[in-house]
């Protein structure tokens, strides 16, 4: 069963809590994630781009990743019972190799549904390692949902696309450029389909897969394959 992410606040011992991005996390049933971090506007707008196309420089991106996760169980240093997550970093917005980067954080189950995560990790704004927590709200994707996971990995190519219910994130990096998305779909009625919009586009011109998937332009097969821009994304996984 997929996971939609949404962070409500992160904070930086000994700093208070604050949300300056709009951050969502995708992930897949077999544990595979993108995680996209993008900076709120600095005018308080309501929408993260006035572009139509969601085209933002890259000086609104906080940090992308994408990867995989394990969680299992642990005890907190209070006794109750926890789950401690690691997300292996396989593509990163900061690191053109995250090999054997990782990250770890205790997830406390709150009383209102959502999960508060701490840990410590480096703190970009300081380059020094720091206690952190995060807050969460986290949905599992219902058995109805649409779920696909599209992978480029081909020499200096890496890419990650996932796509669940009405969210899609990409995340693909070629050397030193980058390129990434976000989609979502509104509700809609009765009698019409909802509509994917694109967010969120940031980075390089390499074109990803994502509007051809989403919009059924491509048919998915399982362990089948995409053609984007003469990159070849593999569909390893996918249900409906």
């Amino acid at each position: 069963m997929g996971t939609v992410s949404h962070r409500k606040y992160i904070r930086w011992y000994p700093d208070e809590a604050s949300e300056p991005t709009s951050t969502v996390v995708l992930t897949s049933p077999e544990n595979r994630f993108v995680d996209l971090r993008i900076l709120l506007p600095p005018d308080g707008a309501a929408e993260l781009s006035n572009e139509p196309t969601g085209e933002l420089p890259l000086e609104r991106l906080d940090w992308a990743i994408a990867g995989t996760t394990i969680s299992e169980p642990a005890v907190a240093p209070t006794g109750e019972p926890i789950r401690r997550s690691t997300f292996s970093h396989w593509v990163s917005s900061r690191d053109a190799d995250p090999t054997g980067v990782s990250d770890v954080g205790d997830m406390y189950p709150q009383e209102d549904g959502t999960t508060l995560e701490k840990g410590e990790m480096v703190n970009p704004a300081t380059g020094r390692a720091t206690a952190y927590d995060e807050l969460w709200t986290d949905r599992l994707a219902p058995t109805s949902d649409a779920i696909a996971v599209l992978r480029v990995d081909d020499g200096a190519v890496k890419g990650l696309v996932v796509w669940i219910g009405q969210l899609c994130q990409a995340l693909v990096r070629d050397g030193d450029g980058i390129a990434l998305e976000r989609w979502e779909k509104t509700e809609g009625s009765d009698e019409e389909e909802g509509t994917w919009t694109r967010t969120v586009r940031m980075g390089s011109s390499r074109k990803l897969p994502c509007e051809d998937v989403l919009t059924g332009k491509v048919a998915l097969e399982k362990d089948g394959a995409v053609a984007c821009q003469g990159d070849m994304w593999q569909v390893i996984e996918l249900s409906s």
